[in-house]
């Protein structure tokens, strides 16, 4: 294992099963943080399979290197084995992605000697998009089975202790990272918007008025598409210059199209990533997400846009950055509540101002920086903890 020819007293791997856009400025900053510690990191990462999202971009470091996944189907299921073990042998501790499907976690956690390395899990806590019938319950305490036998476990977010309380796991050996994205690069782009820039791009899509919102991600049936548009049509009933912005493909995308053929008022551009899609965010008053809340909150929240969503099931950890009535609201599962929200909302100025003030507040704490020192320190005191677990407290992430 190539430690960037460093002399650690400590070595941590980290697997990842693939290597996405917006983890490439956290690893960086993670082994600057960890280095300064002491502690040596190496990251092994995957490809995608073919057809899936998201995709692997390549880490270019010296301590970073790209394995070949191997995929077996089994069903609907699908396994994925990571062939690393020679590369995780002479760490002292191993994260890794806690997901059933990979196939290194119960090799690695159930044949390891004296509890050599230490294994720490990273991820949600259970799977909040899951269906709720027997067999994800059994699967579920399947789950908290093998993840109970790990030495640490990092959380998305506040709203992954509760799933790990339940499975068992020792709340003082949890750090709660705080999952985050590059929001410097963001606020950097939107900052280098010209006026003029911003006004031909709304001019390109008709967008008279300035009661916009986005929708911005991927674009599939868990995202309850069909829910947005007819909220969408009930709010422009409320907000007469109303106009929405959709931004993204997916499964669903013909939903929209179909909505943009049939009123003048809806944009569809198709996906933009990572930069590309700030402008459309800076054109906008709000982002609109009924269902499935993910990283997007962190990309509005960096940009001064409040969330509008709902209580509907199966949104991710990140939905604990939400403070409805202060950086957003969550209504409802009902369009003409949702659709109330948004429109009072857009017709008040004043709580316009409040809600992106609250925004950015909120954003200042949610930094790859912030959560590379909260891994690292997460990391550290993992490796100085014994089994069975003493009297470290859980790190936890400062609020805004």
């Amino acid at each position: 294992m190539n430690f960037a020819g460093l002399q650690p007293r400590r070595r941590v791997v980290i697997l990842q099963r693939v290597m996405p856009h917006y983890r490439l400025a956290f690893f960086r900053r993670l082994h600057e943080e960890l280095a300064a510690r002491g502690v040596g990191l190496a990251v092994l990462y995957g490809d995608e399979r073919p057809g899936t999202i998201p995709k692997t971009v390549p880490l270019e470091e010296p301590w970073a290197r790209r394995i070949r996944n191997r995929s077996l189907a089994i069903g609907r299921r699908e396994l994925i084995w990571q062939p690393a073990l020679k590369e995780l042998r002479p760490s002292d501790l191993v994260i890794l992605e806690q997901s059933s499907r990979l196939l290194m976690n119960y090799r690695l956690i159930m044949r390891r000697r004296r509890n050599r390395p230490k294994i720490a899990y990273w991820g949600h806590g259970e799977n909040f998009q899951a269906a709720r019938g027997f067999l994800e319950r059994l699967h579920q305490r399947w789950k908290g089975a093998v993840t109970r036998r790990a030495d640490w476990f990092f959380a998305y977010s506040d709203r992954s202790l509760e799933p790990l309380r339940r499975a068992g796991f020792p709340p003082e050996r949890v750090t709660v990272v705080d999952n985050s994205i590059d929001s410097t690069r963001l606020r950097v782009a939107r900052d280098a918007l010209t006026l003029g820039a911003l006004e031909k791009l709304r001019g390109e899509l008709g967008l008279e008025g300035g009661a916009v919102a986005l929708y911005c991600g991927a674009i599939y049936r868990e995202k309850r598409i069909g829910f947005l548009i007819e909220a969408c049509e009930e709010i422009r009933r409320r907000v007469p210059d109303f106009r929405m912005i959709f931004v993204g493909a997916g499964p669903d995308q013909h939903l929209v199209e179909a909505a943009a053929a049939r009123h003048d008022w809806i944009r569809y551009v198709g996906p933009k990533f990572a930069t590309d899609a700030v402008p459309y965010f800076a054109l906008s008053k709000a982002l609109l997400l009924p269902s499935g809340v993910g990283l997007a909150i962190n990309d509005a929240l960096a940009l001064g846009l409040p969330l509008f969503t709902t209580s509907l099931p199966g949104h991710g950890p990140e939905i604990a950055y939400l403070e409805p009535g202060r950086n957003g609201e969550m209504t409802d599962p009902d369009s003409h509540a949702y659709a109330e929200a948004v429109a009072r909302y857009l017709l008040s100025a004043t709580r316009q101002a409040r809600y992106a003030d609250a925004c950015r507040a909120t954003a200042a704490h949610l930094t790859v920086e912030a959560m590379a020192e909260r891994f690292a320190e997460g990391i550290v005191t993992c490796l100085g903890h014994g089994r069975p677990a003493g009297s470290h407290p859980a790190v936890a992430s400062p609020k805004g």
